[in-house]
């Protein structure tokens, strides 16, 4: 279905410039063009090809500025692109630009939510019971969690939680959503609870297998990366850690990452910082191992342009990727990334990027202890 209409998100190079109105997407002349790259360029340091912050922050007010800087940036000269900043993967989909309209629209009207009538009718019963006293919210929880099948009293819970997210929002970030659209999100969380949920698990008692790191094949090279993210001052660090088949240390290295998103943009960042040394230093053959399940399904997917929010950093590892087919990526488990996990934690105190050639003191016990479980 077309409209002849177009929600716009413009990646304008590496900057993301977003359009929350609904209208016709204008043509630029040649002149607006040229202005429009200047200003890019201006903002970007030619050299290193990172955002030029105090000209950032000399421009921008600080939410504005720290929203720029947040946004990741290719190491590659890259043309403009669109994406769909209401999806993950930047891809359209017509149902977020359908809910994007109805909480948007002045005329919109009361909907069916997906949970039933017959929830509701209980829950109206349950909350609102006139000769029901209860003189704290211990006692309103325990007198519902009586009442109410464990079901319903799940949603009851996720529900509760969507309105307490919202009213965090408002208080600390001072962010608010319109009523609909805060119902609309919160029902979506809840039936994708409830999908998930209502898998079916196999029969048996499940036991719960630790995971330890394992060496590569003899004659390649293991580089463990992790990310680490502070949500109060959205920065964090990102380390690496290279060793043999025997075990031993080659190589490693960290820095303090500014301007997060996320802890997958740490992640993320973390592997870029590790593919490129691995590539410059010659540590080939070598498996890149990762514990975050989301990046390392970004990187074995690398079908065309990825669009999504971190795109440009996963794109760059990709172009990495497809330059040396020695260069694997694999995911393990937290408990076999418990070194590059200290040395990113480590990394948070460093004033600038910092690379190893043997083991430093800080990873000795836990280098130790990973030797002995092989």
């Amino acid at each position: 279905m077309s409209t002849g209409k177009t929600i716009q998100k413009r990646e304008v190079g590496n900057k993301i410039e977003a359009n929350n109105k609904i209208q016709k997407a204008p043509e630029k002349s040649p002149i607006q063009r040229w202005i429009g790259w200047a200003m890019r360029q201006s903002l970007k340091e030619s050299i290193t090809g990172q955002w030029n912050t105090a000209l950032v922050r000399d421009n921008f007010s600080v939410e504005e500025a720290a929203a720029i800087l947040a946004i990741p940036l290719s190491s590659r000269e890259v043309d403009d692109r669109f994406a769909w900043h209401l999806e993950k993967n930047g891809k359209f989909t017509v149902k977020t630009a359908y809910r994007f309209s109805f909480s948007t629209s002045s005329s919109r009207s009361p909907f069916e939510l997906t949970v039933g009538a017959t929830f509701w009718k209980k829950m109206w019963k349950v909350c609102y019971n006139p000769h029901a006293m209860h003189y704290n919210i211990l006692e309103w929880f325990n007198f519902c969690a009586k009442e109410l099948l464990l079901r319903s009293l799940g949603d009851l819970m996720y529900l509760l939680w969507g309105v307490w997210k919202e009213r965090n929002c408002r208080v600390w970030e001072h962010k608010s959503s319109q009523v609909g659209e805060v119902l609309i999100k919160v029902i979506s969380r809840l039936n994708e609870f409830r999908f998930h949920n209502l898998k079916t698990e196999p029969s048996g008692v499940r036991t719960h297998m630790v995971v330890r790191w394992k060496p590569p094949p003899v004659g390649w090279f293991k580089v463990n990366v992790d990310g680490a993210y502070n949500y109060a001052s959205r920065r964090g660090s990102g380390g690496f850690v290279i060793r043999d088949f025997q075990g031993t240390m080659v190589a490693g290295g960290g820095k303090v990452l500014p301007g997060l998103m996320s802890p997958e943009h740490a992640e993320a960042r973390a592997c870029s910082l590790a593919a490129q040394f691995v590539v410059e230093h010659d540590y080939l053959p070598a498996i890149l191992e990762t514990d975050s399940q989301i990046v390392y399904n970004h990187l074995i997917t690398r079908d065309g342009r990825n669009t999504s929010t971190l795109g440009r950093i996963y794109d760059d590892i990709g172009v990495i990727l497809d330059a040396h087919p020695h260069l694997k990526v694999s995911h393990t488990r937290r408990s076999a990334n418990t070194v590059a996990h200290l040395m990113a934690a480590c990394s948070r105190s460093f004033t600038e990027e910092t690379f190893y050639f043997s083991a430093p003191s800080f990873l000795l016990t836990a280098l130790a202890a990973e030797f002995c479980n092989l």
